[in-house]
């Protein structure tokens, strides 16, 4: 039998001039903080403390390539806050730029819609694990749903659009669509705006006919007023004809200091 000691596998390392606390701070690499199963805080937040229900920030700040804080401001209709914005703010017309009348409903321009959406959960006799199956649902599948009482089915049945602005009319929201028709944001708003028209109003309509162009204001060079403006939707057909050239003359101005 050898007399010599079995070689450890284990080095001892000693650092000196290190402060170690301050490396497990910076590093994290401490063991004391690591936590056994049973001792896992049970943390909850309510619902109420987080932001997707909260109104949108007034000011967002993120930090950018150079880690410089950059500071910006959101502007954004709310439509979301349950409130009557007819009592609670004053908007202008994306499109005519003149306050939207208290007795308008304002609209808004839609992006997408999200339609209501079905849940069904059910327990596989084979694996003995349970499974949810989500699809979107039309209203028709909706009330079909209902009346069935199926109580492994569950409806989400706030269907919604998703919106850009505000408008005073289909009208003016029609022209700002025509406007902005290579904005792949607005590619189907026209088609929407018409399934939005027949949802508030309860009929289907073939073509929204545009609002005039807000040129035509007198604030803007043209010979309306906002009274005339809007009370010509659905009477008269507004073509715009391009630009005509046209050169002002200055007057050269001085000012000059006198001693």
């Amino acid at each position: 039998m050898s007399g010599r000691s079995k070689r450890s596998n284990r080095y001892v390392f000693s650092l000196y001039g290190v402060n170690i606390e301050k490396v497990e701070q910076k590093y994290g690499i401490g063991s004391s903080n690591i936590l056994l199963d049973e001792d896992i805080p049970k943390n909850t937040t309510k619902l109420d403390d987080l932001d997707i229900v909260k109104k949108t920030p007034e000011v967002v700040s993120f930090l950018d390539e150079s880690k410089q804080i950059r500071k910006c401001t959101v502007s954004m209709i709310d439509f979301r806050t349950g409130k009557n914005i007819r009592t609670s703010h004053k908007y202008k017309c994306f499109w005519d730029r003149n306050f939207i009348p208290d007795e308008y409903q304002p609209l808004g321009c839609p992006i997408r819609f999200v339609p209501s959406r079905a849940t069904k959960s059910y327990l596989s006799e084979i694996t003995k694990d349970r499974y949810t199956i989500s699809e979107h649902i039309t209203r028709g599948r909706k009330e079909e749903l209902k009346k069935n009482k199926d109580v492994r089915i569950t409806l989400d049945e706030e269907s919604y659009y998703e919106t850009d602005g505000a408008f005073c009319s289909f009208n003016c929201m029609m022209n700002f669509i025509q406007e902005n028709k290579r904005d792949p944001l607005y590619r189907y708003s026209e088609s929407l705006a018409k399934k939005m028209y027949y949802d508030i109003h309860g009929e289907y309509i073939d073509e929204i006919l545009a609002a005039p162009h807000w040129r035509e204001l007198k604030e803007y060079g043209g010979d309306k007023e906002i009274a005339e403006f809007r009370n010509s939707f659905n009477k008269v057909e507004h073509i715009d004809h391009g630009v005509i050239t046209m050169v002002s003359l200055g007057r050269l101005f001085e000012d000059r200091i006198k001693f």
